[in-house]
């Protein structure tokens, strides 16, 4: 932006569209259905969230610093209820946050559920592989006559099979 251009904008702001001596020149009036009425009151959500998550794009309505400069002087005679409707312009916003806050919060919770299952799952996945090992280890003992020790290995395959299904089922 030039310097003329913002000296230009700095004149309308202070002064108004009508700054220059021609008010019908510029035939928008504030008033306008093509003017952002939540920009006059200075909480345009299009302006507000620009570059995050919530980014609603440009306004396609028109947001003029002299048409706010315009309807700042007016306002303070006759109340036009323009913050009424960007009350509820940001409420309807905040809403739609909320809602989709909620819905993160839920995915999120269903992530972790997963994530949890899952541990469960490789532990019960690795006792049954050292039950395995250990029962094929059982039986190769008994086969070559070390029955004391295939018994200890008994035992701590039962050990382990408890231990499975409480990792199973909590």
């Amino acid at each position: 932006m030039t310097a003329q251009e913002q000296m230009r904008k700095m004149l309308d702001q202070l002064m108004g569209s009508g700054r220059d001596g021609h008010p019908e020149a510029n035939s928008t009036h504030f008033t306008d259905s093509k003017v952002c009425r939540a920009f006059m009151t200075g909480l345009c959500p299009h302006t507000l969230f620009t570059n995050t998550k919530m980014d609603l794009g440009e306004c396609p309505k028109v947001h003029s610093e002299a048409l706010r400069a315009d309807f700042e002087d007016a306002n303070k005679n006759k109340n036009y209820g323009f913050e009424k409707e960007a009350l509820d312009i940001l409420e309807d916003f905040l809403r739609t946050c909320d809602r989709k806050v909620e819905a993160a919060k839920k995915r999120l919770e269903d992530q972790v559920l997963d994530e949890e299952s899952e541990s469960r799952a490789n532990k019960v996945h690795d006792i049954a592989e050292q039950i395995g090992q250990k029962l094929a280890k059982a039986e190769q003992l008994g086969n070559e006559g070390e029955v004391d020790e295939s018994v200890t290995l008994l035992a701590e395959i039962e050990k382990l099979k408890v231990e499975k299904r409480q990792a199973e089922y909590p």
